[in-house]
């Protein structure tokens, strides 16, 4: 049995960290694909953290200079602390030992501080405002104790804007597209990813076809692999998919189904196709033979005779074709594979006849 890395998904058309660089303004992100929705938006910065649309922001926080337990004197023994939710006054109660240590103030001001987050870093008293973030959020420190435990200098803190919030600006059909933008102007040079959901007709994974071709990975890591009927399915699309001679180790492998289309004499395409198509199938049934030497294949993935190839010209697009190819594998069940191929670029121009051009053998009805 053999097996083949799975193509031809359904395209999520979502962009995955798109390196963006910041702007000469110093807050657009222009991405290489228009952004479709601001929900879907991700702003990764530096590999490390995302900016969620509203901001970042860090909360107030004040630590203490000097590690504890301390010596408090009797008549200096309270703390008044206050942050953006309110404050309180605790005293200041040694221990057994006649020291104030800082677990035990920080209990204490937890019970009585609304908002605010206490406890001990690195041996001294560390308080943090629990009720907001940003520049609004505040901690204040006084009383006379306030010396005596490791506020001695500086008494006060502020939050701070880590990044600013952002906005999806922009119109899908300008050449700049929608894009994200930062409501206030960086200061730092930081490096953003930027993964967003995009528009079809513009999106990087598959062109506007709906499909992506490319690998895909399990929750575990391997990637997604084909067997059997669908293997063959695949085998089948590939080829007739294939441009001649771009496989440097396979010249014979593919089709020029690419360079028939969009040609004036438009009546040959269909049968140039239809031939190629039967070319190449006989390739796959020449590659299997040679394959089968060396590994076992089962009766679902072999090719073993080709029932039929139906190419059918559009009528509203001259320039695409369907393509239906019915085969049957070795296990004596059919197999049927339908294609709709048009040449990049090519486009059915109506005449002043209101027929299509091309589809004439010679000039205008």
């Amino acid at each position: 049995m053999s097996v083949d890395i799975r193509l031809a998904h359904p395209c999520p058309h979502l962009i995955l960290e798109d390196p963006v660089a910041l702007s000469s303004d110093r807050r657009s992100l222009r991405t290489s694909s228009p952004v479709a929705s601001a929900g879907a938006t991700r702003i990764l910065v530096n590999d490390a953290f995302f900016v969620p649309s509203a901001g970042l922001y860090d909360p107030a926080t004040l630590t203490g200079s000097v590690r504890g337990p301390y010596r408090v004197p009797a008549c200096d023994r309270t703390l008044t602390v206050e942050t953006s939710t309110g404050g309180a006054t605790v005293d200041l109660v040694p221990g057994p030992d006649g020291m104030v240590h800082p677990v035990a103030v920080a209990r204490a001001l937890t019970a009585v501080v609304p908002g605010a987050s206490v406890g001990v870093v690195d041996g001294a008293l560390s308080v943090t405002d629990a009720g907001s973030v940003g520049p609004a959020s505040f901690v204040r420190v006084s009383g006379a104790g306030a010396p005596w435990v490791g506020f001695r200098v500086q008494r006060g803190a502020v939050g701070r804007t880590v990044y600013p919030g952002w906005d999806v600006v922009g119109e899908p059909s300008s050449p700049a597209g929608r894009y994200p933008v930062f409501r206030e102007q960086l200061r730092n040079n930081a490096s953003f990813k930027v993964s967003y959901s995009t528009y079809p007709v513009r999106c990087r994974r598959c062109a506007g076809t709906f499909v992506e071709n490319d690998w895909e990975y399990d929750l575990q890591g391997d990637a997604l692999v084909v067997a059997n009927e669908d293997l063959l399915v695949q085998e089948v699309l590939k080829i007739i998919l294939t441009r001649t001679g771009s496989n440097a180790y396979f010249p014979t492998y593919g089709t020029g189904i690419v360079d028939s289309i969009g040609r004036k004499a438009v009546s040959t395409t269909a049968s140039d196709i239809k031939t190629q198509v039967h070319d190449a199938l006989r390739v796959v049934t020449l590659s299997q033979r040679a394959q089968a030497k060396f590994q076992q294949l089962t009766l679902e993935e072999r090719l073993y005779t080709v029932n039929s190839v139906d190419v059918t010209q559009s009528v509203e697009d001259p320039t695409v074709f369907l393509v239906d190819v019915t085969v049957t594998n070795a296990s004596a069940r059919p197999v049927q594979v339908s294609i709709v191929y048009t040449a990049p670029g090519a486009v059915a121009l109506a005449g002043t006849n209101g027929l299509s051009l091309g589809t004439q053998a010679v000039g205008l009805r």
